[in-house]
């Protein structure tokens, strides 16, 4: 199998690149086809996510994205995998690419954590038309009007995983746990109460969707996008970061449906796609992490340890209300359990998890909000992004969107400087939005946001 090597788009040097301008002729090809054409980009967005998340898929080919669970990468790399190789069969059809181009074509990523330049929209993407004045197929209007005129950049905090992220365990047996990939689950559409995303698919995943905007902001719309498939690129090369010592061994009664560039029906399995040169036949230019990561106590793993022990809870905070500004939530935490104590051993071996839940709203707010464990709410203190991709859909029959955060490290942290106070336990919401070119955050006139509960837990 010839081995393809997928590129930063911020590496490329000059403009218009035979990789990009490759790409949008085959972007313009695709959209000139009919929906009904599985090579088409209206199909292949409605793979992802079709009409709103109250309908049940038409087919066992559309609607099928696998969102806050533990498949969340295995299905976007066979999807990503697919598209590739519509993309390279359509380049081929095209007179205007050079036979060596087509040939060897593969997703560029956009790595937005390279720079502070690259986290701005590639500008081939941000231009309504192409080298030679045509009309650009990889422009979309729908986007924030500051993303598209590239006065807008995503904070360095919405580019690179969370604390700890990349060396947590890959996924968890209950809910309410930190994990890499997410909660461990069955064949899952954004249904299942309770689920919590994994690690990386809220940051930098659900961050960059949210700073986008537009068709970016729903299921069934973001594959429209042409940078939706370099935003997932790089999402799957963090996956390669981490490595693959440690995925799950349990995935292997699941598969996924797709069709080929030819229009045949193949089925996968969820565990068929670690191995990517092997595999998939495609490598990463670079897979080094980036600067910046805050590191996290939590040895890297299949299951987290004990994983299949409920989390305790000790202590919970009832609604909070998000629109576009610091709020500071205070809540009392009492101790773990005398029958917990026992089953866990050592006070510091327990690990400690703040849970943001049932989080509902009717649109995309456009910006993230960090969170913090203590009043200070400065770096040593920030548990995590909590970002909103797909919110439309939890007042569409949708569940409602959940985060988990390993805050052990903060919590002994706080507890050796005397800063704990059980008695009254601050989780501060710090929106963070763009960064605009005259050097302020876009926080202001965002939609609301409701967090129907805080709470702090020990396993």
């Amino acid at each position: 199998m010839a081995v393809i090597e997928r590129r930063d788009v911020y590496g490329l040097g000059e403009p218009w690149h035979p990789i990009l301008r490759a790409y949008a002729l085959a972007i313009g090809r695709m959209k000139a086809l009919p929906a009904s054409d599985p090579r088409s980009l209206a199909y292949q967005a409605s793979v992802h996510g079709f009409r709103s998340e109250s309908d049940p898929p038409p087919d066992r080919f559309r609607g099928q994205c696998q969102h806050n669970c533990w498949y969340f990468l295995p299905w976007h790399r066979w999807y990503l995998h697919y598209y590739e190789q519509i993309i390279r069969s359509l380049l081929a059809e095209i007179d205007e690419v050079p036979d060596e181009v087509a040939e060897s074509w593969a997703l560029p990523y956009w790595n937005y954590a390279r720079d502070a330049g690259a986290a701005k929209l590639p500008p081939e993407f941000a231009s309504p038309t192409l080298w030679d004045g045509r009309r650009n197929p990889l422009f979309d209007d729908t986007r924030l009007p500051e993303v598209n005129d590239r006065s807008a950049a995503l904070d360095r905090v919405q580019t690179v995983p969370g604390r700890g992220v990349l060396d947590q365990p890959f996924s968890a047996l209950t809910s309410g746990v930190a994990t890499f990939g997410g909660t461990a689950s069955g064949w899952h559409h954004f249904r299942e109460p309770g689920a919590v995303a994994g690690g990386l698919e809220g940051t930098p995943h659900n961050d960059v969707h949210g700073f986008v905007g537009g068709n970016m902001w729903r299921f069934a719309t973001a594959g429209l996008d042409p940078v939706f498939w370099l935003h997932h690129c790089n999402i799957d090369r963090y996956w390669e970061m981490r490595g693959h010592d440690a995925d799950p061994t349990g995935w292997a009664d699941v598969s996924f449906d797709f069709r080929t560039e030819t229009g045949a029906a193949v089925r996968v399995d969820a565990d068929g796609c670690v191995d990517t040169e092997g595999q998939l036949g495609y490598r990463y230019e670079d897979i080094t992490r980036p600067d910046g990561l805050l590191g996290g106590a939590e040895r890297r793993s299949e299951m987290a340890p004990g994983s299949e022990i409920p989390p305790e809870v000790v202590g919970t905070r009832g609604t909070v209300h998000l629109q576009g500004r610091r709020v500071d939530a205070t809540m009392e935490v009492g101790a773990p359990s005398g029958d917990f104590l026992l089953s866990r051993g050592r006070e510091r071996d327990q690990r400690v998890f703040l849970t943001v839940n049932d989080i509902v709203g009717e649109a995309n707010p456009g910006i993230s909000y960090a969170v913090y464990l203590g009043e200070r709410a400065d770096e040593s203190c920030r548990a995590g992004l909590i970002s909103f991709f797909g919110i439309e859909g939890t007042r569409e029959g949708g569940h409602p969107l959940g985060y988990a955060f390993d805050v052990t490290d903060i919590v002994h942290t706080l507890e050796d400087e005397g800063a704990w106070n059980p008695d009254d336990v601050h989780v501060v919401f710090e929106p963070v939005g763009a960064v605009l070119d005259e050097g302020r955050s876009k926080t202001e006139d965002t939609a609301p946001v409701e967090v129907g509960s805080v709470s702090i837990a020990y396993q």
